[in-house]
């Protein structure tokens, strides 16, 4: 991507697709343009400074990203000086990966969800959950920010008030996926399509695999990866399993999906040969497999035609 590029949530776009069509790869050779200390604000309770675990996002000339300890930095592409920083003064577990729109940048922070404006930083509002800490990335759809947090929360974009919380059967540790006006989400064994308008179930199913990524949505399918290494696909209106595919030892990160095909790449820790592989959406055969090595391979992510 290069500094004018858009990219503004985990995964590109609110289907978790991690495909931009209209986004062009950077020309070759690649080369480092800057670097920014991430350490020089912050301090979270073990003394923990760095860059969280969440992916950056980008929109109009400015990269959005978190640390450890809770500090929300905004920096210019091009040069990587610091446009603004927002920090929380209370102890910090855990930040999730932010989400912008046009006039808001949302990020989870621990149990609070705080909307920001995009270009001073200067908070809109800002929302706490009972006791649960926000995981993945929020999920802009029609009036509502969803998130995840043990339950899911449609919370109104504009006002930050909770408009309706739907319990789920176990701890829902990914981002949403959303298309339409349907929510998509995992926990341990199920996988729930949920109304955003007032989040009532649309339909719950079981897949014979530990979930373990966020789920992808395309306009027919779910897909979702397995800490047992399978891939699963899932009809998105009905909930019923189209295909599971065994592929290696484990996925742990969410796959991308364009053009009616699935990249994923495997993660398990004592595997000597893990890949990236490429799956036909349709029936789960595998295309193209490439890689071989003993680190772990997170996220797939394409752009361009």
């Amino acid at each position: 991507m290069t500094p004018s590029s858009s990219w503004p949530t985990y995964q590109a776009t609110a289907s978790r697709s991690g495909y931009h069509p209209t986004q062009q790869p950077p020309a070759e050779p690649l080369s480092c343009a800057w670097t920014f200390d991430t350490t020089s604000v912050g301090d979270d309770e073990w003394g923990i400074q760095g860059i969280g675990s969440g992916s950056p996002v980008v929109g109009d000339g400015i990269v959005y990203f978190t640390n450890d300890a809770g500090v929300i930095f905004a920096l210019d592409t091009e040069t990587g000086s610091q446009r603004w920083v927002y920090t929380d003064d209370e102890n910090v577990h855990t930040t999730t990966s932010p989400t912008l729109t046009g006039e808001t940048l949302f990020v989870g922070i621990d149990d609070t969800l705080y909307a920001l404006d995009p270009e001073t930083g200067a908070q809109k509002w800002s929302v706490t959950i009972d006791g649960e800490s926000i995981h993945g990335s929020p999920t802009v759809i029609d009036d509502f920010v969803v998130i995840s947090g043990g339950n899911v929360y449609g919370i109104n974009q504009m006002s930050g008030d909770i408009a309706w919380v739907t319990e789920t059967s176990g701890e829902t540790t990914t981002s949403p996926a959303a298309l339409g006006e349907t929510v998509y989400i995992v926990d341990d064994t199920e996988l729930q399509a949920i109304d955003v308008q007032d989040g009532s179930e649309i339909w719950t199913t079981n897949v014979d695999c530990e979930f373990a990524t966020t789920p992808v949505v395309d306009e027919t399918t779910v897909f979702v990866g397995g800490e047992d290494g399978s891939l699963a696909a899932i009809d998105a209106n009905g909930g019923e399993t189209r295909w599971t595919k065994e592929i290696c030892n484990e996925i742990e990160a969410a796959p991308a999906v364009a053009n009616g095909v699935v990249v994923v790449g495997n993660a398990g820790l004592w595997d000597e040969h893990n890949a990236l592989h490429a799956l036909d959406a349709q029936d789960g055969s595998i295309k193209w497999s490439f890689g071989d090595t003993r680190f772990s391979i997170q996220s797939a992510s394409g752009c361009g035609r």
